[in-house]
């Protein structure tokens, strides 16, 4: 297993905008060693365009639509690298996101993860880009996260970077909750592992019908 991060990007029939989640990706001042898209076996154009980025991206295709959290546990599997971005198909990521969840890591190994910030955007009928900032952000000391996320704190996926070797302690996403599977994984890495947080924005986290 080489360094480097692993992008994990689940999707399933959302074309237009994960091309946009895409290319925010691929413009990464960092890239990232590779880049795993699982298509939950989409009816709408999303394996032909994904074909268009050639070699830029390995693509697993689902051949039943399965959910979420069993392309992401899917993915996984297949990673190559020791650090893992998992990404949600509709969101932008900030062009600097790698490398200052990487930079952060690396000022603090003995840290498993590193997070920021995100904020939210929307697009009006006129094409107009309005952002707003969440409110859900705490501050907090490394050993005050799990209780702070147990409280009302919580770290999207797309706004973190995590080891992969703690997946082997922590365990891989819950396939049988029908929701907040990602809070409940966020709860268990918290569990095996420190992490280490920056105020810096990570990704723009888009509200859409």
């Amino acid at each position: 297993m080489s360094d480097g991060v692993s992008v994990i990007l689940p999707t399933y029939n959302r074309c237009t905008l994960l091309q946009e989640t895409l290319e925010s990706v691929l413009a990464q001042s960092l890239q990232p060693a590779e880049i795993i898209v699982v298509d939950d076996c989409s009816p709408d154009d999303t394996v032909e365009m994904l074909a268009t980025y050639g070699d830029k991206l390995r693509l697993i295709t689902k051949q039943s639509n399965q959910g979420k959290a069993h392309s992401i546990n899917l993915a996984l599997s297949e990673c190559q690298h020791p650090l893992v971005w998992i990404v949600d198909d509709d969101d932008l990521m900030h062009p600097d996101a790698l490398q200052t969840l990487t930079n952060l890591l690396q000022h603090h190994p003995e840290a498993g993860f590193a997070y920021g910030r995100h904020v939210r955007f929307s697009i009006d009928n006129a094409g107009n880009r309005q952002e707003w900032d969440t409110g859900y952000w705490t501050e907090c000391a490394s050993e005050e996260f799990l209780v702070r996320t147990m409280e009302d704190f919580f770290v999207h996926q797309p706004g973190m970077i995590f080891k992969r070797a703690l997946v082997d302690q922590s365990g891989p996403l819950n396939e049988n909750l029908v929701r907040s599977q990602d809070y409940d994984f966020l709860i268990r890495l918290a569990r095996v592992a420190s992490g280490v947080g920056t105020q810096d924005v990570i990704f723009f986290q888009r509200q859409h019908d």
